[in-house]
């Protein structure tokens, strides 16, 4: 659980890397308590290894808060896969079960989007690149909310962090 001092340490060390970002002391101070108390939970190796990854997918401009919490989502719950690489799970169940035997699958997300598409209606489609395209979509748009409340259980990062990431 780092303290204010230790969160503006961490902040002070990727400053550097922004060099247009200029800050006084009272916003130094500032920054620093709102990060503190939104990672109060994290290690602070952790969340500089977070700062760290957000500022080099930043670019030029310092890391919102926004993207240290999809950083340390992924941290936590791992990198969500893209759309297509799901619609070509569903494929290969088609190649391999046919209509008539609706398969399992192991991402959950799949299974719900089978399910709502209907097996059938994926395996007997004409418009194959029509579906393909709206199963994309929506598993993504799934994806997101996955993510989202993710990172609501906010809370819940130290535990998951504690059992088994490395930083």
């Amino acid at each position: 659980m780092p303290t204010v001092t230790e969160t503006a340490e961490c902040l002070a060390i990727i400053l550097p890397l922004f060099p247009t970002l200029r800050l006084s002391e009272s916003d130094s101070i500032a920054m620093a308590r709102a990060w503190q108390r939104q990672f109060a939970d994290v290690p602070v190796n952790e969340f500089l290894a977070v700062l760290d990854e957000a500022a080099r997918e930043s670019g030029a401009f310092f890391p919102s808060f926004g993207l240290a919490c999809e950083v340390m989502a992924r941290r936590v719950a791992g990198p969500s896969r893209p759309g297509l690489e799901a619609w070509g799970d569903v494929l290969a169940k088609v190649r391999e079960h046919g209509y008539l035997r609706q398969p399992t699958f192991e991402d959950p997300l799949v299974a719900r989007l089978v399910s709502v598409f209907g097996w059938m209606n994926i395996c007997m489609s004409e418009e194959g690149m029509v579906d393909r395209a709206h199963f994309i979509r929506a598993y993504d748009a799934l994806a997101q909310t996955a993510r989202r409340e993710t990172l609501q259980l906010a809370g819940r990062w130290a535990p998951q962090l504690e059992e088994g990431t490395d930083a």
